[in-house]
């Protein structure tokens, strides 16, 4: 049975659940084929997993108000 060939764009979408043990067998097989022989995709995993690492050792801080309301209409904005 040949295994479907995993794209970049598609590995970027299934990574969250990939780190999470989520895929099925058969598309976890897939994605690390792809991994093994893509140097972009190896980097990009590789600081995705750091960033996760390094977010969760950081402080939780109050945002001061002024700055909520900044972000919230900044985000909205955005958003529209």
């Amino acid at each position: 049975m040949e295994t479907k060939k995993i794209s970049c764009r598609e590995m970027v979408d299934l990574l969250v659940d990939y780190l999470d043990g989520k895929l099925s067998r058969e598309t976890t097989k897939e994605l690390q084929e792809h991994l093994s022989g893509c140097s972009p995709c190896i980097s990009f995993i590789n600081t995705y997993r750091k960033t996760i690492t390094l977010s969760q050792k950081l402080k939780c801080e109050s945002i001061p108000p002024e700055l909520q309301r900044r972000l919230r209409d900044f985000l909205r904005e955005k958003v529209r």
